[in-house]
């Protein structure tokens, strides 16, 4: 088992290669466009093959990294799955034909071969060239027949990948000047005694922060979800899954590393990302819009988990038997929702997303200690927060009048029911007395977002540039300031000082100035002075 093991995970690898080359070749381009939605049938069956802990060492010029398969792969295989068959099996009718549509699929094929890798990578330097490598992937299959609105956006997205890859960059050059083991499993068990902690821990959550969509970091998240199709919105999810949250599962021992002054600062950020995705999303004018902002809120969500586990390493026994089922119904229904967003589909399955995602957020408010203390609470916001923009964009959602293809529908209902068994097994480990409290706080949750659905219709100004739309009248204003500073009012005052300054040289060049110094000494009240002056100095002097 453990050859077979092995060998699939250097086919899993391979086969998106070899798929590129004979889509390049046009000789077996047809059945390579085939063959495309096979890409993801070895993943799955990493998945499902029982057996141990499966390890492949790599080539001295693969970094001499090792590929792994544990209980965390094989989750974030099957999510990666999930998420990006529908892109699979639709790619080949996504851009008509041409040399447009041969890029998009090339594009693909290396975006999906460098997520693979980002998962099955059990060390630092692959991960990271595999993250660079998949976040330039993404922002080439978005620019492919992107408007305008949707080059802007990638433009923005592409500069922050920059400055997530320097960060991280700087993060490995600390890591090598520590002479540190780079694969995952030594380094979380070194990290906890390394020198300048906080400082690591800051470029590990901003590099990787970029990927997740973390507040202040989130620029690019609103535009690109609003402008890109609705199937390379589950690529982006996807994306923000494993660069960005999975990077924090891999580098931080959790449950093992006691940093309660980090926690502090985490656990506030994460308050702060709650905050301020709800009050933004619930003024959004776009229904895609608010479902991005649903997509951040559940970063931030994990975000105070984070914050928890720092600062109570012991709480990780509590949520240890549930992350993944969260996890396994978050996502999934994200997705569908990214999907139903953009079709003239029946509001049940709107609603089925949702409960899903309530359900989630259920299961992880029911494990939060009872003296979680502030990172409780943030836990809670969050989850709240999530609830509330989720109902009120539910309230909201608008019938489309483009219908739902066949394979959208079919892939739409896999996802939610996958979300939906997720939820009932995790369900199944925890008791009702800890879900009473949760469900109140949800129920009331779910109250305010429906009100402000109704209440707030025709209210929402905010485009979905986020942020972007009050930075850009700011700097319009300053421009503008300068430009009436430069051009009316230093002109004024210029001519002002000149006319002041040259009044007084008139006066000044009646007499030169040592005349005027000359005629000051030749009074008896100055002499007198300066005599005083004289004597007061030689009497202190003398004793």
């Amino acid at each position: 088992m453990a050859l077979l093991l092995n060998v699939l995970l250097a086919l899993t690898l391979l086969w998106p290669i070899i798929l590129g080359l004979l889509r390049v070749y046009p000789p077996t381009a047809y059945v390579a466009r085939r063959l495309l939605p096979l890409t993801l049938f070895l993943p799955l069956l990493l998945v499902v093959l029982p057996g141990v802990e499966a390890v492949l060492p790599l080539p001295g010029v693969l970094l001499d990294s090792v590929l792994a398969r544990d209980t965390t792969t094989r989750l974030f295989l099957l999510l990666i799955v999930l998420l990006l068959g529908p892109v699979m099996f639709q790619a080949p009718a996504m851009h008509g034909s041409g040399g447009r549509r041969l890029l998009f699929e090339l594009l693909l094929l290396l975006f999906i071969t460098a997520l693979l890798v980002l998962v099955l990578s059990a060390g630092v330097l692959l991960f990271f060239s595999a993250a660079t490598l998949a976040g330039y992937a993404l922002y080439g299959m978005l620019m492919c027949g992107a408007s305008t609105a949707g080059r802007r956006a990638g433009h923005v997205l592409v500069v922050l990948l920059v400055i997530s890859d320097l960060v991280i960059f700087e993060l490995l050059l600390l890591l090598a000047k520590f002479d540190v083991d780079l694969g995952f499993a030594p380094l979380r068990q070194t990290l906890a005694g390394m020198p300048d902690q906080i400082f690591l821990f800051t470029l590990m959550l901003t590099g990787f922060g970029i990927k997740a969509g973390l507040i202040g970091l989130h620029l690019w998240l609103a535009p690109v979800w609003v402008t890109a199709r609705p199937l390379l919105r589950l690529a982006v999810l996807a994306f923000m899954l494993c660069a960005g949250l999975l990077a924090w599962l891999r580098l931080l021992p959790l449950g093992q590393l006691h940093w309660p002054a980090v926690g502090q600062v985490v656990q506030w950020l994460a308050l702060a990302m709650s905050g301020y995705a709800l009050i933004t999303g619930l003024l959004q004018s776009r229904q895609a819009a608010r479902w991005a902002h649903v997509v951040l809120l559940f970063f931030g969500l994990w975000l105070a988990v984070l914050a928890m586990l720092l600062i109570r390493p012991e709480s990780i026994t509590a949520f240890a038997p549930i992350w993944h089922f969260v996890l396994f119904a978050c996502v999934p229904a994200l997705g569908a929702l990214a999907l139903i967003g953009q079709y003239r589909a029946p509001a049940t399955l709107s609603g089925f997303a949702v409960v899903n995602l309530v359900m989630a957020v259920l299961m992880l408010l029911a494990v939060v200690p009872a003296n979680g203390g502030l990172s409780g609470m943030a836990l809670y916001a969050g989850g709240m927060a999530v609830v509330v923009l989720a109902m009120q964009a539910l309230t909201r959602q608008r019938v489309m009048s483009n219908a739902m293809s066949r394979g959208t529908r079919i892939a739409v209902l896999i996802l939610l029911n996958a979300a939906a068994l997720s939820w009932l097994a995790g369900g199944l480990r925890l008791s009702v007395e800890t879900l009473w409290p949760a469900i109140g706080w949800l129920l009331g949750a779910a109250l305010a977002g429906w009100l402000f659905g109704k209440l707030g219709r025709g209210r929402a100004k905010l485009p979905p540039g986020d942020i972007l739309v009050i930075i850009r009248p700011v700097l319009n204003g300053f421009v503008g300031g300068g430009y009436w500073l430069g051009e009316v009012v230093l002109p004024r005052w210029r001519s002002v000082l000149m006319q002041r300054v040259q009044q007084g040289w008139q006066q000044l060049a009646q007499l030169a100035i040592w005349q005027v110094l000359e005629i000051r000494l030749a009074r008896w009240e100055t002499a007198i002075l300066l005599l005083l002056i004289v004597a007061l100095v030689m009497s202190v002097f003398s004793g």
